[in-house]
């Protein structure tokens, strides 16, 4: 048995109306007046729902504004990387070519240093080819020297005669 009451009235049902008097409205208690079931106010629930409604409203346009500046930060951002994408694209080029152009400045290098060596060779065999013929000179002009002051005609009999007389019999030999 349940007690059920609407507005000012109260009325005991028996169990099998539950549901019946549920539909109506009424508020169901159970005997020891323990609310089973309360229907709810219409005018507070619909009071809730504009609220709610409209707190929804208020978020979906501020979701609308974030979407919107998303989109154009997405754009803005897009833009960035495609010139980013660019600059490395030149980048990378300008650094294979810079790669290129160390490799041929090196092998230049490396034939610089062959020839620069071979020039430094060729300098020192030159040093040593003009200290002989400067010393084949300075024999020569101390011949004639000789031959101008001795009257001789062969400059090497005046070489002869100028060296020592042990020397002179080695040569002989």
């Amino acid at each position: 048995m349940y007690k059920v009451e609407k507005k000012n009235r109260v009325l005991r049902i028996p169990d099998e109306k539950f549901d019946e008097y549920k539909k109506m409205g009424y508020i169901i208690r159970d005997e020891n007046d323990n609310v089973l079931f309360e229907p709810e106010n219409i005018k507070a629930t619909a009071e809730k729902l504009k609220k709610e409604n409209d707190e929804l409203k208020a978020k979906l346009e501020e979701a609308t504004l974030y979407a919107e500046n998303a989109d154009k930060k997405i754009a803005e951002l897009q833009k960035e990387n495609d010139e980013l994408k660019a600059k490395l694209e030149e980048a990378t080029l300008y650094a294979e070519n810079a790669d290129k152009k160390i490799a041929e400045l090196q092998k230049e290098n490396d034939e610089l240093k062959a020839k620069l060596e071979e020039a430094t060779l060729y300098a020192e065999n030159a040093d040593k080819k003009i200290a002989e013929l400067q010393k084949e000179n300075d024999k020569l002009k101390a011949a004639v020297q000789a031959q101008s002051a001795t009257g001789d005609a062969d400059p090497a009999e005046t070489e002869k005669k100028q060296q020592p007389k042990a020397q002179r019999k080695l040569s002989r030999r």
